[in-house]
C-alpha cells in the first residue's frame, strides 16, 4: 500500500498519467482506456486502504476475545474453588494460561513494481499506437500488483473472521457454563 500511495501522490505525477500525457495526440478512446486504467488502481488503493483499517479493528477484536476468554477461564476457577473439592482441585492445577496477542493484521506491503517502462515494439502500426499499448502495459502491470494485494489482505481478514467466529462460540458457552456453576453453588450456600 505504501508504494501505492506514493505512486498516486500528487506530489510527484505518477509514470501512468505521464503516459496518458503522452498521448495527447493518440485517439480520445486511447486515453480513455488509460483514465479508466487509472481510476481502477485508485479505486484499489482506496479499498486497500479500507481493508487495512478494517484488518486492525478486526486485530483489537481479536485481542479482546482472548482477553475475556482467560477472564472467563480464570472465572471459572474462582468458582471452582468456592466448594471444597474445587478448592482442593485448584491446589494442585495451574491457573489458566494469559493468552498470547493474534498474528498482525496483514499489511499490504508486496513488493512495488519495478520501476520500468515498456519499450515500445514496433508492430507495424503507427508509433502513438505502440507508445499506447507500451504504456496500457506499464498500467496494467500496475492494477495487477493491487491485485494481489487485495487478494493477500482478503486471504488474511478471511483467516481473521473464521478465527473470529470459532472464538465466540467458545466465549458463549464458556459464559455459559460459568453462569450454571455460579448458580450451583449459590443454590448450595
Amino acid at each position: 500500500l505504501y508504494w501505492l500511495r506514493d505512486t498516486l501522490s500528487t506530489r510527484e505525477p505518477p509514470r501512468h498519467r505521464a503516459a496518458m500525457s503522452s498521448t495527447t495526440m493518440t485517439p480520445k478512446s486511447n486515453r480513455d482506456g488509460l483514465a479508466a486504467l487509472d481510476e481502477a488502481l485508485q479505486a484499489g488503493a482506496a479499498t486497500l486502504q479500507r481493508l487495512e483499517e478494517q484488518g486492525e479493528q478486526l486485530h483489537q477484536t481479536e485481542i479482546v476475545a482472548d482477553s475475556n476468554k482467560y477472564l472467563l477461564d480464570r472465572s471459572a476457577r474462582e468458582i471452582r474453588g468456592m466448594t471444597w473439592s474445587g478448592w482442593l482441585q485448584n491446589q494442585f492445577t495451574s491457573g489458566p494460561a494469559v493468552p498470547k496477542p493474534p498474528p498482525a493484521p496483514a499489511r499490504a506491503e508486496v513488493s512495488a513494481p519495478v520501476e520500468k517502462r515498456h519499450v515500445p515494439i514496433p508492430s507495424g502500426g503507427t508509433a502513438e499506437q505502440d507508445q499506447y499499448v507500451a504504456d496500457l502495459s506499464t498500467q496494467l502491470d500496475d492494477v495487477l500488483a493491487c491485485g494481489k494485494q487485495l487478494n493477500a489482505v482478503i486471504d488474511h481478514q478471511n483467516a481473521q473472521s473464521a478465527r473470529l467466529s470459532s472464538k465466540t462460540e467458545s466465549l458463549w458457552e464458556s459464559t455459559r457454563r460459568n453462569t450454571r456453576a455460579a448458580g450451583r453453588v449459590a443454590a448450595a450456600g
